[in-house]
């Protein structure tokens, strides 16, 4: 089964656009410890509403509650991160949309 299947949001041109790319633990941890101490930003989605974003060390997430702003230690953000990209399989980073598809990861450049 492939997983642009199950996640749903990611259209065919999209899917037809995009190129392989490496995603493993050693980049998803670079990726965050950047976002945490420079100014970029990650940014996890479910299929719909409810996101958990990192940018330059500010930790903001929306759920059924509301919109919240935290700041926690790079280590706790560190396990929020993987686990919400373990489980989605997607997620922004600096104008890239990453997602998991027929087995691998694909990068696709999001439009400005």
């Amino acid at each position: 089964m492939e997983y642009f299947l199950i996640l749903g949001n990611i259209p065919n041109v999209m899917l037809s656009k995009s190129k392989p790319a490496k995603i493993d633990d050693v980049f998803i941890e670079q990726m965050i410890e950047r976002c945490y101490s420079v100014d970029q930003y990650v940014k996890v989605s479910n299929s719909g509403y409810f996101y958990a974003q990192l940018k330059y060390g500010e930790y903001t997430y929306r759920n059924r509650s509301g919109t919240f702003t935290e700041e926690k230690k790079l280590r706790p953000l560190k396990s929020i991160f993987h686990k919400l990209i373990n489980r989605h399989l997607s997620f922004e980073h600096e104008g890239h949309s990453y997602f998991y598809s027929s087995g691998s990861w694909r990068v696709y450049r999001l439009e400005d």
